[in-house]
């Protein structure tokens, strides 16, 4: 049983991580968006004289513009966003309930029938919200990597063990 709890609690630790860094990737995809749509905002009012000799590439880059503009909310970066941002908030107090409950387990606190009841309402708790998260999350190998190595690094810092089980 105590192998099942530790292996739970690193696969949501590993989750809160993950989508930790999946929040920073589509913040950092929006701001880029937005930025980019600014400058070529400014630049095309700024070069307004030059219209003349270059009306094609500034028309091209003014459609291609609108059509950000028009298609973004299609890109639901911004809902995504809020819904992961709360995904991460359900993960972060569910992970601290498991470190409680890892404590008490590891301090000997705690029967096997009352480890038992606890592993499975956290286990039921955490399964309500991995539908959701994994139906938003698509899988990065970058943050995966990142994340993994974020794990191994709390669980040595935590817990002073060199490896996840």
């Amino acid at each position: 049983m105590k192998q099942k709890i530790w292996v739970a609690l690193n696969n949501s630790k590993f989750k809160e991580i993950y989508i930790g860094y999946k929040i920073i990737e589509l913040k950092k995809k929006n701001r880029n968006i937005n930025i980019f749509l600014a400058i070529i905002t400014i630049i095309s009012v700024a070069s307004w004289a030059k219209w003349d000799s270059l009306k094609y590439l500034w028309g091209g880059v003014i459609l291609l513009t609108q059509i950000i503009t028009l298609i973004s909310p299609y890109f639901r970066i911004q809902d995504t966003i809020k819904e992961l941002q709360s995904i991460y908030n359900l993960y972060s107090d569910l992970n601290l309930k498991y470190e409680k409950f890892w404590e008490d387990l590891d301090n000997g606190q705690l029967t096997e029938r009352n480890a038992k009841e606890i592993f499975w309402q956290l286990r039921q708790t955490e399964n309500k919200f991995n539908q959701i998260s994994n139906e938003i999350v698509s899988e990065n190998k970058s943050i995966y990597r990142k994340s993994y190595s974020d794990l191994k690094t709390y669980i040595k810092q935590n817990y002073n063990i060199n490896e996840t089980k």
